[in-house]
């Protein structure tokens, strides 16, 4: 069950994609599934489970920790009636603790969200039977939302590391679509700087950029590529950067390509940097792709990052300076040797943590919180709606239009695979 659908979304050969709307209805009128399990986020491509969530108990896969967006999101426009995501955060901080008129115009800004610690999280793991994390760090601050009696429901699930197929891509190839670096960069003789992922002010974009512009002198044909989607805002605030930089050949934007042009720019990149700005208790898909790829790969110290392998990455405390990104991508351009010992201990560590591994941690995770509790009052297999009978049904109450044959999904980024059936 998908919040949209949109095309990117992708269910298991022989399974039907469905609206996450449908979801309570299906099982009111076909039976209960034994597990239910929910893809959580901070955006509004997750609305649907977390509506589904409030009604129905399952286990929880936590894209992130903070959850403020998700709730903005779920009180409309903030231009239209003001005044619900306010309501929503007095309602999960009672006791007067916050200010009234935190949120009152439906915006919460960055200050705001580290100021008052507001992750929100609190109501999705109080209805959860676990909240499953990606890393400690984002089990910390879930326990520390949850309070204590949702902090037990807090549990790790490794996040899985692996090379993008060409069958599997968060983005669509585009009609026509041809090679997006220029002929030559990535070669030894023209070394390429990449950032992999969208493209976001958190994760400072206008530090690499400023960086690489600095190195083209010690490093002919340089080039600094962003591979995924960036807003026409901020593309037109790169390329005015290195414009007034005096290099505007050295950016290079990649724009959300296909497969087979993702995997050719993660095989041409010299360095990847991965920064972020911040933490809300996400793992960063990007960065594993890389490392799973040999692709020696500078990340922030925080977070998810803060606790791969020391030998795997170069880590750099946050907020990433000028200077400090400079120094560290000249030494590693200049030392072949310490990229190949970068890449094979990223090698080393994204081996064993494959999506099977993952998938069978969930499994394990799914069967130790058992069926979740039955309030809606139904007969389990679901033939006491009238009109209904046994005809084509199997053990589980569900028929073969394919609900029966959902596996472990690969939605991209931001979507919502509500339901997995045993």
């Amino acid at each position: 069950y998908l919040d949209g659908p949109t095309p990117a979304q992708v269910v298991p050969n022989g399974a039907t994609g469905r609206g996450a709307a449908s979801f309570l209805a299906a099982e009111r009128l076909l039976g209960r599934y034994d597990r239910v399990c929910y893809s959580l986020g901070n955006s509004h491509h997750h609305l649907g489970a977390l509506a589904a969530l409030r009604e129905r108990p399952g286990v929880v896969i936590a894209h992130d920790v903070r959850l403020s967006n998700c709730y903005r999101h779920e009180h409309g426009d903030p231009r239209g009636l003001r005044g619900g995501l306010g309501r929503a955060i007095q309602r999960l901080y009672p006791g007067g603790s916050l200010p009234e008129e935190l949120g009152a115009t439906d915006e919460l800004s960055p200050a705001d969200l580290e100021r008052y610690g507001l992750l929100m999280a609190s109501e999705a793991i109080g209805a959860s039977q676990a909240f499953l994390v990606s890393s400690k760090a984002a089990a910390a601050l879930a326990r520390l939302d949850a309070g204590p009696t949702g902090a037990q429901k807090v549990r790790l699930l490794p996040f899985a590391v692996e090379a993008p197929g060409l069958d599997r891509s968060a983005y669509l190839d585009q009609p026509g679509e041809g090679d997006p670096l220029p002929a030559g960069v990535g070669t030894g003789a023209a070394p390429l700087i990449a950032h992999f992922g969208i493209v976001d002010p958190v994760k400072q974009p206008e530090v690499l950029l400023a960086a690489t512009a600095r190195l083209l002198p010690r490093h002919p044909g340089l080039r600094c590529a962003f591979v995924g989607p960036v807003s026409s805002q901020l593309a037109d605030r790169l390329r005015d950067l290195a414009g007034s930089l005096g290099r505007p050949e050295v950016l290079v934007l990649a724009g959300p390509v296909g497969p087979e042009s993702y995997l050719s720019a993660l095989r041409r990149t010299t360095v990847a940097v991965q920064l972020r700005d911040g933490f809300n208790g996400e793992a960063s898909a990007a960065t594993g792709e890389c490392l799973a790829c040999g692709v020696p790969t500078v990340v922030t110290r925080s977070g998810w990052a803060k606790e791969l392998p020391p030998d795997a990455v170069v880590a750099l405390e946050a907020p990433v300076g000028t200077d400090e990104l400079t120094a560290t991508l000249d030494r590693l351009l200049s030392d072949g040797a310490r990229r190949s010992s970068l890449s094979e201990a990223a090698l080393r560590a994204a081996a064993g943590r494959s999506f099977a591994a993952t998938a069978r941690a969930l499994l394990a995770e799914l069967e130790l919180a058992g069926p979740s509790p039955d309030d809606s009052g139904l007969d389990d297999s679901g033939l006491d709606e009238p009109g209904l009978d046994d005809s084509g049904l199997d053990d589980s109450g569900l028929d073969d239009s394919g609900l029966d044959d959902s596996g472990p999904g690969d939605s991209g980024p931001g979507d919502s695979a509500l339901s997995e059936p045993a």
